[in-house]
């Protein structure tokens, strides 16, 4: 899938806002040996080398609070140090974050008639504003992630009290 389908296709997911004002939520604990539990996060992200090569695209697979998994048909050395740019829905609109990442590890990857590379990356740099846009990404797809495991969801206080009015008139 090429840059521009894969925009749309973000584009045509349920619009929600991040706001940078919002304080940093903790997230829920990871139930595997890893540190940070993973989410799947679908997004095409734009990276270039710290050393000034060109931008090039690629796409995620999931996110957590300290890396990313990637997917690219270009082959980076294990250690490289990417600038990293991640884009996502935001309402209407598309927006970012981005930070410094470093690839930890990496395969080759194929996929239909598609190859190339899954990487991992974990985030070396971010500022907190950015950290807090990436806090609500995990958010956002830990209720995901839960509804879809059939599991209730907490529902927001506002949500509650406008259903109760709706159903004691």
């Amino acid at each position: 899938m090429d840059f521009l389908s894969w925009t749309k296709h973000l584009m045509n997911k349920k619009p929600f806002r991040v706001s940078e004002e919002s304080p940093a939520k903790e997230l829920p604990p990871c139930k595997d040996r890893r540190k940070h539990q993973r989410f799947s996060f679908d997004a095409p992200i734009e990276y270039s080398t710290t050393d000034g090569s060109r931008p090039r695209g690629a796409y995620t697979g999931n996110v957590s609070e300290k890396g990313l998994l990637i997917y690219s048909v270009s082959d980076l050395p294990i250690g490289a140090e990417l600038k990293i740019v991640v884009f996502y829905p935001d309402g209407y609109q598309l927006t970012s974050f981005e930070g410094l990442a470093k690839v930890v590890w990496k395969d080759q990857y194929y996929e239909k008639e598609w190859k190339g590379f899954k990487y991992g990356l974990e985030l070396t740099q971010i500022s907190e504003a950015n950290q807090i846009k990436l806090r609500e990404i995990l958010l956002r797809a830990s209720a995901r992630e839960s509804n879809l495991l059939g599991q209730m969801v907490q529902p927001e206080s506002e949500t509650i009290e406008l259903h109760q009015s709706k159903w004691a008139a």
